[in-house]
Order: C-alpha cells, then sequence, then structure tokens
C-alpha cells in the first residue's frame, strides 16, 4: 500500500488511474521474472539426481538479498512530497493540491 499511496501523491489527480495501472502491471512482470531467475538459479545447482543443493538455496537467498538492496537505493532516490511541494511553489504553483483539483474539473467538463 505505500507504493500505492506514493505514486498517487506523485502523479496528478487526472492520471491517478493510469499510474496505479502501470504499477500493477509492472509488479506483475517483476514477480514472474523474479521467479524465473530464481527458479533458474536452484536449477543450476543440483544434485545428479536432479534435486537442489544446499548451494542452490544459498545463492538463490544472495540473488534475493542483492535485489533487495538495489530497491532500498532506489526507493531513496524517489522524491518526497515535502520536495515535489517545493519545487512546484519555486516554479510559481501556490497550492499544489487546488490545481491538481482545477485540472481534474477542467478534465471531466470537456
Amino acid at each position: 500500500a505505500a507504493m500505492a499511496n506514493a505514486i498517487v501523491e506523485a502523479v496528478p489527480i487526472h492520471q491517478t488511474a493510469e499510474a496505479t495501472s502501470v504499477n500493477a502491471i509492472v509488479r506483475t512482470i517483476g514477480g514472474s521474472i523474479g521467479t524465473a531467475v530464481v527458479a533458474a538459479v536452484i536449477a543450476a545447482n543440483t544434485t545428479p539426481q536432479g534435486l537442489p543443493t544446499d548451494r542452490a538455496f544459498t545463492a538463490a537467498f544472495w540473488v534475493c538479498t542483492g535485489v533487495g538492496v538495489l530497491a532500498i537505493f532506489a526507493s531513496l532516490a524517489l522524491p518526497s512530497k515535502r520536495r515535489l511541494h517545493d519545487e512546484a511553489v519555486a516554479t510559481g504553483v501556490e497550492d499544489v493540491d487546488a490545481q491538481d483539483d482545477a485540472v481534474a474539473a477542467g478534465m471531466q467538463s470537456v
């Protein structure tokens, strides 16, 4: 839910549906790719009988750990609501929420 809230706060109100949809699609594709990568790592480390070794699960764990660390750094790079507000004020927008509401109202009347 935290990612969905961050997305809703980061986009204009009239683009909320598109942004949350893209998030759902990317999350699904990421899960599929992640599962395939972990399965490949485990399948690459098997016994002659075809069973995964302990080393296979350890390697898969480290792959997941590496991805988690990358995700932490990516989340730290996301703009905060305060930074977005400060940037909007610097460009001459006095009330960001009011501007989003006005844009949404304009889109509804079209």
